[in-house]
């Protein structure tokens, strides 16, 4: 045998065994895929949970209210036809059924001096002027409690009334059941808790500010004006209710949103952004004049305005760019800026928030000294 022979035969023993290596390997992979989809379609359906951007829900199998089908204007339309009716409806799990399986229950409260309804004794004062609402999650009962022994305590500043509550959405799935329980019996205290028919989550704050600004408008109508803040801030009411005065009077009576106004900002497109919009819920490249979701207010009409068109605003998962722009700008309403207000955090000191009107990201305990410095700085002057 020559050397050329010979090569020839160690490269044809070379491919053999590597044939038989790639037979072996592509054998192994239709092996496992096989396994994959086998395992995949005997897999109870229970296990299954259907994510949505705009709403969460499971398979219509365990859910009766929620369906897999439903988009987030499916849902805006079932929450507008039901909530005219039933502002005081709760979904609750039913103690039958493990998979929680909603069911309406409508609630109807006693407060502190027997007046009945919860919608209606929020507001039950024709005089209110000033109604603040704080949307908050269920899951902080730290945070209400707060609220309400601070800036929230406040009824009557320079004879101007004021009526409060929380706002606060469903419970999802499987929830611990002891959850539902202690609003319940926070709302048998304090009588200041409003439970909207849709699951409470980040994605839903759009969803708790229109059932919110519908609430008002339908339950306190002599208002004059509406104060929406996140339960992480701390509110200067008295500054508040002096500036709301002026403003009115510079707007002429007519509608307006107050607030920190954002110019000029663009959507995020990225996936990664906690704060993507995409081209279906936003196609435009810059947004509209709008006020900074943490705190804003806004008279009574605005309230009634915004309200009114958001059965036909395209729908946007960015509350304060929904709300303060997207509706502000199809209701026609302007917005108006006050430096007062902030989403940045200023300095923990009653001096401080003595000057602002709001501040951002504030713990609990720092609400608290807020609250007392500023009540030391009022006896001092």
């Amino acid at each position: 045998m020559n050397h050329k022979e010979y090569q020839i035969k160690r490269i044809l023993a070379r491919m053999s065994r590597s044939g038989c290596v790639t037979l072996i390997v592509l054998l192994a992979g239709n092996i496992l895929i096989f396994m994959f989809f086998f395992t995949s379609s005997s897999s109870s359906p229970s296990s299954l949970t259907f994510s949505f951007p705009n709403l969460q829900m499971e398979p219509r199998r365990e859910i009766s209210y929620w369906n897999t089908s439903s988009n987030v204007h499916d849902m805006r339309k079932l929450y507008t036809a039901q909530t005219k009716a039933s502002y005081s409806t709760v979904y609750r799990r039913t103690s039958a059924d493990s998979n929680s399986v909603f069911s309406t229950e409508t609630r109807v409260e006693t407060s502190s001096d027997g007046a009945g309804d919860l919608n209606r004794n929020i507001c039950r004062n024709s005089s209110i002027e000033v109604v603040i609402c704080v949307p908050i999650s269920r899951k902080n009962k730290d945070g209400r409690q707060t609220i309400r022994e601070t800036w929230g305590s406040l009824r009557r500043i320079n004879g101007v009334n004021l009526a409060f509550a929380f706002f606060i959405g469903s419970g999802p799935p499987r929830e611990d059941s002891s959850i539902q329980s202690t609003i319940d019996n926070e709302v048998k205290i304090h009588s200041d808790i409003i439970q909207g028919s849709f699951v409470d989550s980040y994605n839903n704050l759009t969803l708790k500010s229109i059932f919110l600004l519908k609430w008002v408008t339908q339950y306190c109508n002599h208002s004059r004006f509406v104060l929406k803040a996140d339960d992480d801030m701390y509110i200067n009411i008295p500054l508040l209710i002096r500036r709301l005065q002026e403003v009115f009077i510079e707007q002429t009576g007519k509608p307006f949103v107050l607030g920190s106004v954002q110019h000029g900002a663009v959507p995020q497109r990225g996936v990664s952004s906690k704060w993507r919009t995409s081209r279906e819920q936003f196609p435009g490249n810059v947004y509209p004049d709008y006020c900074s979701g943490t705190a804003y207010a806004m008279s009574r009409e605005a309230a009634v305005a915004i309200a009114k068109v958001t059965s036909s605003v395209k729908f946007c998962w960015m509350e304060d760019i929904y709300i303060t722009g997207m509706c502000t700008q199809k209701a026609r309403v302007p917005v108006v800026n006050d430096w007062r207000f902030t989403y940045q955090t200023p300095r923990d000191t009653g001096v401080e928030m003595s000057t602002r009107i709001s501040g951002h990201r504030f713990a609990l305990s720092q609400i608290r000294r807020i609250h007392q410095e500023l009540i030391e700085l009022s006896q001092r002057s």
